[in-house]
């Protein structure tokens, strides 16, 4: 696990360009403290890595690593799953392998498949490479992702220049391009608490989408798909033997995932919330180690809901004989820790701060931590699911939204709560809007389009399947979970030197969770069930099925209290001076985003207990992040 970046500009000096790559390199340290490398190729540009070691910790692992003939060069972050099968075909064709590391396994690949040693490839990555076998004077700049989006790279492509990077603040730093707010981008944060990719916060700067290439090569980028869910998707069901139990699939392929998750050489431990997902992982992963594990469970002396989800944590981990770790979460580290956690971020977001906690504890200990992230996603955990299995369209029609008079009236809305139920994307943005399009249409000084639609038909990458559930899920995958969990999980994980593995979001697990009923996902009620339980509300039948093997009895019984964090208590205590720089902030400097009286509106009804706690929130981080990144990007 790594951080890469790379600056390409024939023109600059091989000093210049050196000392540009080195400085990205620096701000991006904490992703990989334990080496670094550059390659610098002259009349061209360089690339380079900061490396946590993880597998091979010897000099063998070095990145950036070389074929024999010095023509082909590999900078790689990530982990691949299927390494060692691999490796072991390799060989046996008569490849030489000169480390233990998945980094020499991908550059053999591309050695013998080229750009489609992708095809080969299981596991999160993002990885670059150079390649002047055909022409030695004008090399092939080779870039890709993994499918799901795990790992993230970051591009720009302008005035002669082209720089990426694993994160996006290095990119301000080269100055290639001025930090020019993008006003959608802005709109989109504001208005579901993330950016959707491939956007950034930033005009000029773009995400490489999951399941994409990019070849840069005289001047040019190229940028290409090389894999789809749906197309995948219909592909393992055409290999399907659909005569094994559907329950039984679903259990052998995440506990594959997790026995394929164990690789490394380093010491490996586990999140522990207390909920079926990340309890279902800390069970197999006591099953396929030959140690007791480790665990990890955070909570705060504020809130008595917190501490019963702490109690079902603890309740787990007794009956799994793990090695518990039980964090206490105080507002005096919250206080001390706000400035690092924005400095963290590589964009604003609204959510973030539970990972970078519990990273920040679990680092002391380990390397490396499994997650239960994409349970929810792929099993129907959220309400949201339930909500868009009874949708029912409604007619209503887009006049009303091409005129901003009636969004700021009273009967605003009104309007937008019809319009919503009109439209199966419009009905599920709906689920996880932050400030809907009438409060944005007041807070925002540029001119909004409502359309949805070119919000989020590229993500509805499941649209033509049957199931209301796969579609739903195959929404969340690339929305939710993709420009928010994973993005916030990269980057406040690896602020803190640790690689966190998502066992739910291997391709297999994915397929077989689509392939299976939608009643083994959301089946009935049982309203006898304790209020607030797994069973009461009908969730995850699946995967309580495979738990009974696995977690305590009755586990489905228990009242769930879910993860939530003390924000009022913070907001409303050591945080209410940050609160107030930001909203400063943002009027002082950025007058043509923001009206001020509608920021000043938003702060005072907070604090009359008339808002939500994470509209201020959203606010307080946007504010801070863009004080920190303008301090950047003068430097």
């Amino acid at each position: 696990m790594c951080g890469i970046a790379g600056y390409i500009n024939k023109t600059d000096t091989i000093e210049n360009t050196s000392i540009i790559l080195s400085k990205m390199l620096n701000l991006i340290k904490h992703r990989g403290p334990d080496d670094s490398g550059i390659h610098l190729e002259d009349n061209f540009g360089a690339i380079g890595m900061q490396r946590l070691s993880i597998q091979d910790l010897s000099n063998n692992g070095h990145q950036p690593m070389y074929d024999k003939t010095n023509n082909v060069c590999i900078v790689y972050n990530g982990e691949v799953y299927n390494a060692s099968k691999k490796r072991y075909e390799l060989i046996k064709e008569g490849y030489i392998f000169k480390s233990n590391s998945d980094t020499e396994v991908i550059l053999n690949l591309y050695l013998k498949f080229n750009e489609d040693c992708l095809l080969h490839l299981e596991g999160m990555f993002a990885f670059a490479i150079i390649d002047k076998r055909k022409d030695n004077f004008n090399p092939k700049l080779f870039i890709a992702r993994d499918q799901i989006g795990i790992k993230p790279i970051y591009y720009v492509n302008k005035f002669n220049s082209f720089a990426f990077c694993s994160e996006l603040t290095p990119i301000i730093a080269t100055h290639i391009v001025k930090p020019l707010l993008n006003q959608n981008s802005i709109k989109q944060l504001l208005n579901y608490g993330s950016i959707k990719q491939p956007n950034t916060i930033f005009q000029d700067i773009t995400m490489l989408m999951p399941g994409h290439k990019l070849i840069f090569q005289n001047g040019e980028a190229r940028i290409e798909k090389y894999w789809n869910l749906q197309d995948s998707l219909n592909e393992f069901r055409d290999k399907q033997n659909y005569n094994i139990n559907p329950i039984l699939r679903v259990e052998n392929s995440l506990r594959n995932s997790v026995k394929e998750q164990l690789c490394g050489d380093v010491k490996i431990g586990t999140f522990l919330s207390g909920g079926i997902d990340s309890s279902l992982i800390a069970a197999l992963l006591s099953q396929e180690s030959n140690k007791k594990i480790n665990t990890y469970s955070v909570g705060f002396n504020t809130d008595s809901n917190i501490k019963n989800e702490l109690s079902r944590a603890k309740l787990t981990a007794k009956y799994l004989e793990t090695h518990h770790n039980e964090i206490i979460v105080d507002e005096k580290y919250v206080l001390d820790n706000i400035e690092k956690f924005i400095t963290s971020l590589d964009q604003p977001t609204v959510d973030g701060i539970n990972s970078y906690i519990i990273s920040d504890y679990t680092s002391k200990d380990v390397k490396v931590a499994l997650s239960g992230t994409g349970g929810d996603e792929l099993f129907a955990g959220y309400p949201w699911f339930r909500n868009m299995q009874t949708y029912k369209p409604t007619k209503f029609y887009n006049k009303y939204f091409q005129n901003n008079f009636f969004l700021k009236s009273s009967i605003g809305g009104k309007i937008e709560k019809l319009y919503s139920k009109s439209d199966f994307l419009t009905y599920f943005s709906k689920q996880q809007q932050i400030y809907n399009f009438q409060e944005l249409t007041n807070l925002l000084q540029f001119k909004l389009n409502y359309n949805i639609q070119d919000e989020f038909e590229s993500s509805d990458v499941l649209k033509n399947e049957k199931s209301t559930i796969n579609r739903t899920s195959g929404l969340l995958l690339n929305t939710y979970l993709l420009n928010q969990l994973l993005r916030d999980i990269d980057v406040c994980s690896m602020s803190n030197s640790l690689e966190i593995r998502v066992p739910f979001l291997s391709l297999d697990v994915i397929h077989n969770a689509l392939d299976i009923d939608d009643s083994l996902k959301l089946g009935n009620q049982d309203l006898s069930a304790p209020i607030g339980s797994y069973r009461r509300n009908g969730e995850k039948i699946a995967l309580f099925e495979i738990a009974k093997k696995y977690l305590p009895p009755n586990f489905d019984l228990i009242p769930k209290n879910g993860f939530t964090l003390p924000f009022d208590d913070w907001l409303k205590g050591p945080l209410r001076e940050q609160v107030e720089f930001s909203i400063k902030y943002l009027f002082k400097n950025y007058s043509e985003l923001f009206n001020e009286n509608r920021l000043l509106k938003i702060k005072h009804d907070y604090y009359k207990n008339k808002l939500p706690w994470y509209k201020i929130w959203l606010l307080l981080i946007l504010g801070k992040w863009l004080y920190n990144i303008n301090k950047i990007a003068e430097s």
